[in-house]
């Protein structure tokens, strides 16, 4: 494993940290090397590359004011902490029986876990996994989807769903995983241990407790893991000449900058169909990232150049950058709380090189001119995936004939709405409109086994913009003829002028 060359400097110079950082990176590089992450088939890269990408990335975060205040336990505590902190991915389905083990080793960390074990965990999760909606069960499983079973014991053939749901288990619960594989080990077959960290001294146990502490941070709030410090070591800022929440700032917020597109090559999704949509939206998210720089104007900014090709990935990039700026804010709040007053012994220059976040998707009507699609959240939404399916099944029952009907006789009613409209306003006659053989066609796809596969409605009707789709078609009880009543008639036209657009007007069931 490739350690920063500041990192390996400042602790080097202790054989006794060496010694100890050493063996534990070692350690998790040979099981990470030796095994898959099977319980996570299809995420993007969590490899040794990832970490060292994540440790080169939280030394880059440092400032070099706050590098001077890097102890030799922070070194160590970093480079430990950062390489356990997906390491409960690669947890095997040996692993995962012993972890759930009664009266196994890892029975939590009294002040987060509250003696709550994982067999408790796993109870809980599998109770509310028996009640996941359709939609839930799509993203886990992928289109073949099917409820959720009870897990066959460990020496019986597994699918692919037994896997995956105990891959979203531990994607909930991985960051408390990590800090206690720092103190107990990694769980492996019949409840033994591959042991990480020696803690076989009291300084070996402290600096076990501080990496597993930094590993844990970057999925729980970081005031709960000063409050961790308070109450075990009645020292929140520097205990033992250590400084775990900086460390545990500089994970977080380097971790979540691991979006290269390196991270999910496009080769892999070129040859492979993911089960998971959430798993695939996450590949196309990394692979719409073109470029992240920090050569602007502002020297406190990282800039992010990206080209999400369709509305899903856009959202997902948008709440990925809008998180980040969140996190940053939060971050810097609580690096102040804890440092900020420490001027005497220099600790208030623990800081972040980074502040701000920007990218070229900042301005989404300036964007919204160079893609082809509307990027916005445009959807019908319910609390419950299947709530449409009893609100349409008593309409159109079983009969998929009857629901064609009544997309064709939109599709005409549409038509004649333009027509009418047109009849008294002549100048809509000159618009561009969408190019069909007739006013209204119906397409039919056929799979490669010759099966029906799509049916697809088209009109040259009056068409919506995107805000009378979002605002009235797609809001139960609104009506657009209701609000535009006493409206004047050229305000309508304006409105709907420009709207005769191929991506405005035709329709797809």
């Amino acid at each position: 494993m490739k350690i920063p060359a500041f990192l390996n400097a400042t602790y080097s110079g202790d054989l006794k940290l060496n010694a100890f950082v050493s063996h534990s990176l070692a350690t998790i590089e040979a099981h990470v090397e030796a095994n898959k992450p099977v319980f996570f088939p299809e995420y993007t890269d969590h490899s040794v590359k990832h970490i060292e990408l994540v440790l080169q990335t939280a030394i880059d975060l440092a400032s070099p004011a706050a590098r001077g205040q890097i102890t030799t336990a922070d070194a160590s505590a970093l480079a430990i902490g950062v390489s356990l902190h997906d390491l409960g991915m690669y947890l095997t389905k040996d692993g995962f029986e012993s972890l759930l083990s009664e009266g196994g080793r890892w029975r939590g960390v009294d002040f987060f876990d509250h003696g709550t074990t994982w067999r408790n965990l796993w109870d809980e999760f599998y109770a509310e996994a028996t009640r996941f909606d359709g939609r839930k069960l799509r993203q886990l499983f992928g289109d073949n989807y099917r409820p959720v079973r009870p897990l066959p014991s460990t020496d019986a053939i597994w699918q692919d769903s037994d896997y995956l749901l105990v891959g979203e288990f531990l994607r909930r619960h991985h960051p408390r995983l990590a800090h206690e594989i720092a103190l107990h080990g990694l769980p492996a077959k019949d409840g033994d241990a591959i042991v990480i960290c020696p803690t076989t001294s009291e300084d070996q146990l402290f600096l076990a407790d501080i990496s597993g502490l930094v590993a844990r941070s970057h999925g729980i709030d970081l005031r709960v893991c000063i409050d961790y410090l308070q109450h075990k070591y009645k020292n929140k800022i520097d205990p033992r000449n250590s400084h775990p929440i900086y460390l545990a700032a500089l994970l977080r917020i380097a971790d979540y900058f691991q979006i290269q597109s390196t991270r999910a090559p496009t080769a892999r999704t070129d040859v492979t169909t993911f089960q998971s949509s959430i798993s695939q939206g996450e590949w196309t998210v990394h692979q719409s990232v073109r470029d992240i720089t920090n050569t602007g104007g502002d020297p406190e900014a990282i800039v992010i150049i990206a080209e999400p090709t369709d509305v899903e990935t856009f959202l997902k990039l948008k709440r990925w950058l809008t998180g980040l700026q969140r996190e940053l804010d939060q971050t810097w709040a609580v690096l102040g709380e804890v440092y900020g007053l420490q001027v005497h012994s220099g600790l208030n220059l623990l800081g972040l090189r980074i502040r701000r976040l920007k990218s070229n998707i900042d301005d989404v009507a300036e964007f919204a001119k160079s893609v082809s699609y509307v990027p916005a959240r445009i959807v019908f939404d319910t609390a419950n995936a299947d709530l449409l399916k009893l609100l349409v099944a008593p309409l159109y029952g079983d009969d998929p004939g009857i629901g064609i009907r009544e997309l064709f006789q939109n599709a005409i009613d549409a038509v004649r709405e333009f027509n009418d409209t047109a009849s008294q306003h002549p100048d809509l006659l000159s618009l561009k409109r969408y190019e069909l053989e007739a006013d209204v066609t119906l397409r039919i796809e056929l799979d490669q086994d010759g099966l029906l596969d799509e049916i697809v409605i088209s009109d040259r009707g009056i068409g919506m913009s995107s805000e009378t789709i979002q605002n009235y078609f797609l809001r139960a009880g609104s009506s657009f003829r209701q609000a535009m009543h006493g409206a004047e008639t050229m305000k309508m036209s304006k409105d709907i002028h420009g709207c005769f657009e191929p991506d405005a007007s035709a329709s797809e069931p």
